[in-house]
């Protein structure tokens, strides 16, 4: 199983930037540049969402808060930052590209749907975040085989490359001060509301979602030289043809010579169907 390096809280801040989201793991995302909702796969055994929020002083690495908890399935989380701007497009400047990450409407050249009347036990743990423009937080150190699968035409490679494994996201904030606050809702209720800024100055909040494999030796068993990509297709179908699906496999000279780290928990998106 591919792990994400940690990741690099301690990087460079864009200016008017209060608030820093890292999203990894299983997760399909629609994004619009007011309200962009991330829905995390809370079905796929041995898959756990962590959440952790980090607040510094800006300009340095000093913690001023610090919260972290599992987020249970059941639940939605929303983030609404005071005097956000609104951004102009979903993707901004960041380590790479936002196109850099699958894009399954794109892969599928045709429209994706929710699937109806889905069991309580497959509904995802939607998080919504206002404000917010996206980029590829990081990409896989090694080439990935994207392979199209039909019940009727088998398995054919259609591509070959580095994908975009984790995003990240800035919330840019007019010079005005005011509040961020971050809610979860359900069993677990959670609110918190923390200052931009105070007399000696400004905040940033750093924010990770983690939908990774919270065991590693119980996922490879699971999947069995398959992939994790297949847990969309329980949630999300082609509107065409519903039969149609994809892998992403670790590339290998041959299939049979794939190393048993051949899949990965990569963020994916929906919507826009095109991005930049």
């Amino acid at each position: 199983m591919f792990q994400k390096k940690e990741s690099a809280r301690s990087k460079r801040v864009p200016a008017n930037t209060s608030v820093q989201l890292s999203i990894e793991g299983l997760a399909f995302c629609k994004l619009k540049p007011k309200i962009s909702k991330i829905n995390f796969l809370s079905h796929v055994p041995f898959h756990k969402l962590d959440m952790e929020i980090i607040q510094k002083r800006r300009g340095t690495e000093k913690e001023i808060f610090k919260f972290s908890t599992r987020i249970e399935p059941g639940h939605t989380i929303s983030i609404k930052t005071e005097n956000a701007l609104v951004p102009a497009k979903v993707s901004t400047d960041g380590d790479y590209p936002l196109s850099k990450l699958i894009n399954i409407s794109e892969l599928h050249k045709v429209k994706i749907n929710d699937k109806n009347y889905l069991p309580e036990k497959l509904l995802p743990i939607v998080l919504t975040v206002a404000d917010c423009a996206f980029y590829t937080e990081q990409m896989t150190p090694d080439d990935f085989d994207i392979i199209e699968t039909d019940e009727t035409t088998g398995a054919v490679i259609i591509d070959r490359k580095k994908i975009g494994y984790a995003m990240g996201g800035n919330i840019k904030c007019r010079d005005t001060g005011g509040s961020f606050t971050l809610e979860v809702k359900g069993a677990q209720a959670t609110k918190i509301t923390r200052p931009l800024r105070d007399a000696d100055g400004d905040f940033v909040f750093h924010i990770t979602f983690n939908n990774h494999c919270s065991d590693i030796a119980k996922c490879r068993e699971m999947l069995q030289n398959d992939s994790d990509f297949r847990f969309y297709y329980d949630l999300l179908e082609d509107s065409k043809n519903p039969n149609r699906k994809f892998k992403i496999l670790k590339s290998a000279p041959d299939a049979k010579l794939r190393s048993v780290d051949i899949a990965i928990c990569n963020v994916i998106i929906v919507e826009p169907s095109v991005t930049h």
